[in-house]
């Protein structure tokens, strides 16, 4: 019989938050787009929902319904460390583990009855309350024959709670549950089903099959009709744990100006491409984001066709990409590049092109020999290789640019 577990961390962003700094423990806690009025809440802790605060509402909403309320800028960085960490750390402790969302997870415990030698309500109990000792994070989990109904459960039990649906009682469980909770059920549907003045998912049941399939036609009406019946048939699917580097740079001063911010891109990019020859792997994900100076963040992903190691490569893309990062008119405050590594596979040569690959592969192989030998800031490449030409400027205007070159390094 499937035993599929999901988890998932409570107002995730606000609990990130209160392991960087314990004082927010117990109070009313927002996370927002921008702490000014017009800031939009990301996440609120539930001492804030308590009060009326939802996610969605401006800042300035939320704090006439929880005046002490602490209000915290987003910070994505952060998130996604500790979503890393969290998948490796279930990864260490269960024998498949699928990433859902950035803070929830399915396990699947297929056959472990015997490997984990306790009920499956026992065991995840015990793992929650590890995730909360050892990670600082509180967690909420729910357990059935499947992944629809062990999601659905994990919000029934939430917060830091857990639920389990025994195999076969997945229609008894779900027709008290709002059918806002049926994956597929957006704003719109949900509309129409309460103009049947159907709220809960038992009522779909008592609706009946062909009239689903009247409203919303036969491949929709049957996934809504499986899913009121707590049908699911989709497997847990491993998350592999990919490798991530991060660089970053911050200007010495905010700026405005795009030729700065364009070279701090080109250096990045040929930082990852060193780490990249360095470690043997390649990339073909990875996002540039930036940071204003008044705490908004642009993120941008790099438009990488192919695996690839070469700074040529890499800059071109960074160019593109730091060209529609900055699009307001406030200064940057930093740039940083996270790249997901893959294994690296045997070059494959172009053979109209081969003998300009090797000499191109020589070229980076001496350039990584003087970079080991004397750091990376011993020798970097020209901002206009592998793209497009630089542009005609002056002798004094050429020495400026240098000059900045050299404060990056």
């Amino acid at each position: 019989m499937p035993l599929i577990t999901y988890i998932d961390t409570d107002a995730f962003a606000v609990a990130v938050e209160r392991t960087r700094d314990p004082a927010l423990s117990r109070r009313p806690v927002i996370v927002a787009t921008h702490a000014a009025d017009r800031g939009l809440v990301l996440c609120a802790s539930y001492e804030a929902r308590a009060l009326g605060v939802r996610s969605g509402m401006t800042v300035t909403v939320a704090r006439r319904r929880a005046e002490k309320v602490a209000i915290l800028p987003s910070n994505a960085p952060e998130y996604d460390k500790a979503s890393r960490r969290l998948l490796a750390y279930l990864h260490d402790r269960a024998p498949v583990v699928e990433m859902d969302k950035q803070d929830g997870f399915f396990l699947d415990l297929t056959g472990c009855e015997r490997w984990m030698q306790r009920p499956a309500m026992d065991w995840m109990q015990r793992l929650g309350l590890a995730v909360k000792r050892d990670l600082g994070l509180p967690v909420s989990f729910g357990i059935a024959a499947n992944k629809l109904v062990a999601r659905i459960a994990t919000r029934i039990a939430k917060p830091a709670g857990g639920f389990q649906v025994l195999p076969g009682n997945e229609t008894v469980f779900l027709s008290q549950v709002s059918v806002s909770l049926l994956p597929g059920v957006g704003l719109a549907t949900l509309g129409q089903l309460r103009e049947f003045g159907i709220k809960r998912i038992g009522q779909i049941l008592q609706l009946g099959e062909e009239r689903l399939l009247q409203l919303y036609g036969q491949a929709r009406g049957h996934a809504l009709w499986e899913h009121a019946n707590g049908i699911c048939h989709e497997p847990v699917k491993a998350t592999p744990l990919v490798k991530t580097v991060r660089f970053e740079h911050i200007f010495p001063e905010d700026t405005s100006r795009v030729t700065e911010i364009e070279a701090a891109a080109v250096l990045l990019a040929q930082r990852l491409a060193w780490k990249l020859r360095a470690c043997g792997t390649r990339s073909y994900t990875a996002t540039l984001e930036l940071a204003y100076s008044d705490g908004h963040r642009a993120s941008r992903r790099l438009k990488i066709f192919t695996l690839s190691d070469r700074d040529a490569d890499l800059i071109d893309a960074m160019r593109h990409a730091a060209e529609h990062v900055y699009a307001r008119r406030v200064r940057a405050r930093s740039l940083e590049l996270k790249a997901a590594l893959q294994p690296n596979e045997d070059a494959q040569f172009d053979f109209f092109q081969e003998e300009q690959q090797k000499r191109t592969q020589r070229l980076y192989d001496a350039i990584d020999e003087v970079k080991a030998r004397h750091g990376f800031s011993a020798l970097t490449l020209s901002a206009g290789l592998g793209g497009r030409p630089a542009p005609r400027t002056g002798r004094r205007r050429q020495q400026q640019q240098q000059v900045f070159f050299e404060e990056l390094l």
